[in-house]
């Protein structure tokens, strides 16, 4: 952050510009979100400015994200619409742009998707959902895409659609080996796993559970670890092996005190 400061005293006023106030509003939306409004607000005026289309369309989609992460959803959205906008009038008239524009629309349909399904808005989350994935598979925005085929994949658990959603997490999980992300890889596992659970199909549960484990495992991922050694306890106390979930759910939680996830602590001493 302080480089990216002394960076901005000495740069022109230009596109260049405009990309550092972004890394800098961006980097400071969490600790200090008022001050990261104000520096994606002035790239967007500088944007503006210089008549750079594509520099308005990012920073309409930043500002999005900082209301939408401050739980201003109407601003959120207002924002992301505008967003959408710039990006159908580049991708219609300056072909050069059109690529970046196609992956800045398909990140923003991303984020307008997951504040409807905040909102309880299923019928919009999953539109929008659904305009994102077709996009994001043109733009090749790789990692973003599988993140959002598993949202969308939650979306149809969430609603009760358990095919849609085996379905969808089955294509997230493709995409994050393709990317050799080994956690989404993981996730993705865990994720049908848990499907096949709510449907009772209990042995398919702990298959795709442990594989999901073994990854982890690999990754050094101790919390997620210890919700998986939960999961497959859960999995055992369905199928009344009782002795195996109370193995399972002693292990979960001995992970859970280590890496102080209280949350976990708290659901696993329940079970």
């Amino acid at each position: 952050i302080d480089s990216l400061r002394r960076i901005l005293l000495t740069s022109k006023h230009d596109t260049n510009k405009v990309h550092i106030l972004n890394k800098l509003g961006w980097r400071l939306r969490i600790q200090n979100p008022d001050t990261s409004l104000i520096l994606v607000g002035q790239a967007l005026d500088l944007a503006k400015e210089l008549r750079w289309k594509l520099g308005e369309a990012t920073n309409e989609n930043l500002i999005g994200g900082i209301y939408s992460l401050l739980g201003n959803y109407e601003e959120a959205i207002a924002h992301d619409n505008r967003a959408v906008a710039l990006c159908m009038q580049i991708m219609n008239r300056e072909k050069k742009d059109s690529l970046r524009a196609c992956l800045i629309m398909g990140r923003t349909f991303s984020n307008l998707a997951v504040i409807f399904n905040d909102r309880a808005d299923y019928v919009n989350s999953l539109e929008h959902y659904l305009k994102a994935v077709k996009i994001m598979e043109k733009s090749r925005d790789s990692i973003n895409y599988a993140y959002t085929l598993g949202n969308l994949a939650g979306l149809y658990s969430n609603i009760g659609e358990r095919k849609k959603a085996l379905e969808f997490y089955h294509k997230a999980l493709e995409r994050a080996r393709k990317n050799g992300d080994r956690r989404y890889e993981a996730k993705s596992l865990g994720n049908i796993g848990t499907n096949y659970y709510v449907r009772k199909e209990n042995a398919q549960a702990l298959g795709y559970y442990r594989r999901a484990l073994s990854l982890l495992d690999e990754a050094k991922d101790m919390r997620q670890q210890g919700i998986t050694l939960g999961n497959i306890g859960c999995v055992h106390h369905e199928m009344r092996d009782y002795d195996s979930a109370i193995w399972y759910f002693s292990k979960a939680l001995s992970i859970a005190q280590k890496s102080n996830d209280q949350n976990s602590i708290a659901m696993w001493c329940a079970d």
